[in-house]
């Protein structure tokens, strides 16, 4: 067997920023886990609804965990919970701690002329709670509530579109087999009595 080789930290951080397979065909490939899950339209509505809003949130490394304890809670999907927190990408996060972070200054009654500083990462928020992390769960609330509910009523309604036509799409395809195995067991028994017919003849 072929020694897995390990990624390096570049690797790691190319492979987050761009994947391998691609932004578009990642988000068709989790589309698609979406479309075949079998669980009730609520339950995938909610489940992604939890993840993405949870993207919102400042708490990065937990994003998972928080999502799929809250698609327990609304008895959502956990695994539409965990395609959800994909909401919040190297690309999104950025402009996430940005909006976060000024609506929670603005609501404890602060000012934050310049914004989040350069430099900024995880590390920074943790490490000082009470002038990020605080404002940016603050700010993340609303935030939350909104994509949540902005993404639970639409998707409901198109999953439970979607579960409709594969159900229709299924029963045209069994009927579709259960018409080529009569077709099958006459031409069987049409093959059967003429064999009998040269028997009787013989």
């Amino acid at each position: 067997m072929r020694r897995r080789k390990n990624k390096s930290l570049t690797d790691s951080f190319r492979q987050a920023i761009w994947p391998r397979m691609g932004w578009l065909r990642l988000f068709r490939y989790y589309g698609l886990r979406l479309y075949r899950l079998n669980d009730p339209p609520y339950a995938v509505a909610a489940g992604l609804a939890s993840g993405i809003a949870i993207s919102f949130t400042p708490f990065i490394g937990f994003h998972l965990i928080l999502a799929v304890l809250l698609a327990r809670l609304l008895n959502g999907s956990m695994i539409a919970a965990m395609i959800g927190t994909l909401a919040g990408n190297p690309w999104t996060l950025p402009l996430i701690w940005f909006m976060t972070y000024k609506v929670g200054m603005l609501v404890l009654g602060n000012h934050a002329p310049g914004g989040i500083p350069q430099g900024f990462d995880v590390e920074t928020i943790f490490n000082q709670p009470w002038r990020y992390l605080i404002p940016m769960t603050i700010g993340s609330i609303p935030f939350a509530l909104s994509f949540w509910l902005g993404t639970f009523f639409p998707m409901s309604r198109l999953i439970r579109g979607l579960q409709r036509q594969r159900i229709k799409r299924r029963a045209k395809a069994r009927l579709r087999n259960m018409r080529r195995l009569r077709r099958r067991l006459k031409e069987l028994n049409d093959i059967e009595e003429q064999q009998k017919k040269k028997d009787d003849t013989a």
